[in-house]
């Protein structure tokens, strides 16, 4: 699972902990792609569980479309593009530009991803 997290000995027993008792990898979970989450709103993450002072939240829906569009996979992702641009209610090129500058400011989109949502659109249009 990709995550953020602080790099906190506490933290990291936790997830040692789990994993052990869960019969998984020790890096079950990890921040590798913590440099790929850009600087999202903070409407862009969704609270799903708050535990003392821990409150653990996800990507939402905006969120992961700037992450793979940003990720520029291919293939590998156009299914999950196609899916987050209807969850988004995207109806315009605009619609997706103002979501990806959100996070990833003053970056374009490349050329792949832009040929997916421009597809994407051309099909709706029908």
């Amino acid at each position: 699972i990709d995550a953020g997290f602080p790099k906190d000995q506490r933290v990291q027993k936790v997830i040692a902990n789990i994993a052990k008792s869960e019969g998984l990898n020790e890096n079950w979970i990890n921040s590798n792609a913590e440099m790929f989450f850009g600087f999202p709103p903070i409407d862009f993450w969704e609270i799903k569980e708050k535990v003392g002072g821990i409150t653990l939240k996800v990507a939402g829906a905006r969120l992961l479309l700037a992450m793979k569009l940003n990720a520029s996979r291919g293939r590998r992702d156009s299914e999950d593009v196609r899916e987050l641009l209807k969850i988004n209610e995207i109806k315009s090129f605009e619609d997706v530009e103002e979501i990806y500058e959100a996070v990833y400011a003053q970056e374009v989109i490349k050329n792949d991803p832009r040929e997916l949502v421009l597809a994407y659109l051309d099909e709706r249009k029908d």
